[in-house]
């Protein structure tokens, strides 16, 4: 998995670093500092949130495939 860190952070976040960044917070465990370090920069530049809206897509969409390919079976168990 790429990673960026803190002095490596671009101004400007394009689609390819977003995918990096969402990668790194999605990281659990979490295997270096990374992380911390780059979402306080993230913080300081107002650009946390936008991050975290894209973890959080990220999230609902592999939720959303995991319903998919879920049987009928167990689509009825767990309703």
């Amino acid at each position: 998995m790429k990673k960026i860190t803190k002095e490596c952070l671009p101004e400007i976040l394009t689609d390819d670093i977003l995918e990096i960044l969402i990668d790194m917070a999605l990281e659990f465990p979490k295997t270096t500092l990374d992380w911390q370090e780059v979402s306080k920069l993230l913080e300081e530049r107002g650009q946390l949130m936008l991050v975290l809206a894209k973890v959080d897509e990220r999230k609902k969409n592999i939720e959303k495939a995991k319903r998919n390919f879920k049987t009928s079976e167990e689509k009825i168990i767990e309703e």
